[in-house]
């Protein structure tokens, strides 16, 4: 979840609220929104998140796992 990702990265970094907001040109308050899912943050400071902790926006977004679609009914698999 994004709220989570944001705040693990901040605290990895060993950043408080305020830091990370200042770093943002946003408040303390509207990091903690972010953290608690209340706000969630545009596009341009996902971008801005993403690169202050040296991370894709992806990574902050989401998992990205690769998982094979399933094959259809009566389809075989090709062998590895």
């Amino acid at each position: 979840m994004l709220s989570e990702k944001i705040k693990k990265y901040r605290l990895d970094n060993g950043l408080t609220q305020e830091e990370l907001a200042k770093a943002l040109h946003s408040s303390q308050n509207t990091i903690s929104n972010y953290e608690n899912g209340i706000r969630t943050p545009t596009v341009k400071k996902l971008i801005a998140i993403a690169t202050l902790f040296g991370c894709s926006v992806s990574d902050l977004i989401g998992e990205c796992s690769y998982s094979p679609a399933p094959s259809p009914p009566g389809a075989e698999r090709p062998s590895a």
